[in-house]
């Protein structure tokens, strides 16, 4: 339409590709014009067997015409977020905050009725606990927003300035139901952002083990149904799901972005057959896979606001537990990794983050301070001279203008084309080729670009918590952002 002058668009775009793409030839997908074109367009979305059906006639030759009749027009409008908390004894201690997005033209049941519904769970039952003396009340307070996706929760955030710095972590649910045997999907339960390492990721990873152990012990030997977290009429099936590393893609990506820098668990289930689909329908989902998820996010948002200090230490030894599997992985990479610098990176950074974490836990529960402390020495003292860089490192620091928060790009705005485009620059930047996921490179890179580190220092940090980074795709980044005045060289 933009480019070619066509008056609407007949589309059976397909959905998200999986192993299962273009099985079921009757899913239609709901599709969406950009909010920034703003001339009186429209389109109608159709199956595949529609379309198949359209194109067969066309190509024996017959004329087809379509009648379509469509009311629409742009406007102003706002959007309404809710919010609800459960107010903790100390104001001053923080908050901690569950996500969900309610927003589509039609909410699926999964995308993200689930999510929705979920952490409405969460408020209902940890407030009755609450009130009936069952547990106590946390000292921090506890913050519940259904918000539109990514845009919505940029919005938010940018109007409660007053909250930057005092929400402590989080947890976004985004497609938690499916049921399993329709949808083919797992649940992942993805940890905080490799640049902001935190004690919530030894607490998601602890509940996480809790409830798979669990369901798996009821699905094989049977016996109390609510030792197993299962749910009345919901399936018996174990809890089938894994803790990863961060994965963007939903509101999580805007929290824990430069300038908001909230730490948050990603819960989500993937791939989903029915995504974004006529048939995301409730009776794809199970019941117990949402009790299930409910009570990870209560228990996981409860400790972290209402952990008692005496307690923190139990916790300390998840962390430290946790800590060592992960320096384990490292050194096995270190061992295994062609590069013998980019493998004692990966044991240099992992020991980075396991002090990151065990300092969270410090800041959370005065009670740890002190075993906190010759940890951390001792993690400083195995931290190992690395060998020399093979190339020229490039030593220029990128410091963020002032006033950027968040992600660079949230649905269909692009602040970078956005700027470049007001500054007259006709960007033709190519990127350096990278087989890694460049769209997370690009995110933490710009997380981690504090007006202290160098390329060749953010370089390094990412090569040892993901996996190898070329030094050009960070320069290249960084380069197009200072084109586009979004960092200055300092």
């Amino acid at each position: 339409m933009e480019q070619r002058g066509a008056l609407g668009i007949v589309s059976d775009f397909p959905n998200q590709m999986t192993a299962w793409s273009g099985d079921d030839t009757d899913l239609v997908r709901w599709g969406h014009l950009s909010p920034y074109q703003t001339k009186n367009t429209f389109a109608f979305m159709l199956s595949r067997r529609q379309a198949n059906d359209y194109r067969t006639r066309l190509a024996a030759g017959e004329a087809v015409s379509l009648h379509a009749v469509v009311h629409a027009h742009m406007q102003a409008a706002s959007l309404d977020v809710v919010s609800a908390t459960i107010p903790g004894t100390d104001p001053a201690a923080g908050e901690v905050v569950l996500t969900a997005h309610l927003c589509h033209q039609s909410a699926g049941a999964n995308d993200n009725a689930s999510g929705s519904a979920a952490i409405l769970q969460v408020a209902r039952t940890l407030s009755q606990a609450i009130q009936s003396g069952a547990i106590p009340r946390p000292r921090l307070t506890i913050r519940f927003l259904w918000t539109p996706e990514i845009a919505g929760s940029q919005a938010w955030l940018a109007r409660h300035p007053e909250l930057q710095g005092h929400i402590v972590g989080g947890i976004h649910m985004d497609m938690v139901g499916a049921l399993l045997a329709t949808t083919h999907s797992t649940f992942h339960l993805s940890r905080t952002a490799q640049s902001q390492p935190h004690v919530l990721n030894d607490i998601g990873q602890a509940f996480f083990d809790e409830v798979t152990a669990a369901s798996a012990h009821y699905a094989e030997r049977g016996g109390d149904a609510y030792a197993g977290f299962a749910t009345p009429g919901g399936s018996r099936d174990v809890f089938i799901g894994d803790m990863r590393n961060v994965e963007l893609g939903s509101d999580h990506e805007v929290f824990q972005a430069a300038g908001w820098n909230v730490p948050m668990l990603y819960f989500h289930d993937w791939p989903d057959v029915t995504i974004h689909t006529s048939k995301d329908q409730p009776e794809n989902l199970d019941p117990t896979k949402l009790g299930r998820v409910t009570y990870l996010g209560a228990g996981i948002a409860y400790t972290l606001a209402a952990l008692p200090d005496a307690e923190a230490p139990r916790l300390l030894s998840v962390a430290r537990f946790n800590g060592e599997q992960d320096l384990a992985q490292a050194r096995l990479r270190a061992a295994l990794d062609d590069n013998a610098r980019d493998g004692a990176l990966a044991v240099r950074e992992t020991l980075a983050m396991n002090a990151a974490r065990l300092q969270t836990l410090a800041q959370r529960w005065p009670s740890a301070a002190a075993a906190v402390k010759p940890l951390s020495e001792q993690i400083a003292a195995q931290r190992a001279p690395l060998p020399a860089a093979t190339e020229k490192r490039d030593t220029r620091v990128p410091q963020p203008v002032a006033g950027i928060r968040g992600p660079l790009s949230v649905y269909y705005y692009d602040h970078v084309e956005a700027m470049l485009k007001q500054r007259g620059i006709d960007d033709n930047t190519v990127m350096p080729a990278y087989r890694g996921d460049m769209e997370l490179m690009q995110y933490e890179a710009m997380n981690l670009a504090d007006g202290k580190r160098s390329v060749a220092d953010i370089r390094d940090i990412l090569s040892g918590r993901y996996a190898t980074v070329p030094q050009a795709l960070i320069i290249s980044h960084f380069e197009r952002l200072a084109r586009a005045g979004i960092i200055n060289w300092k």
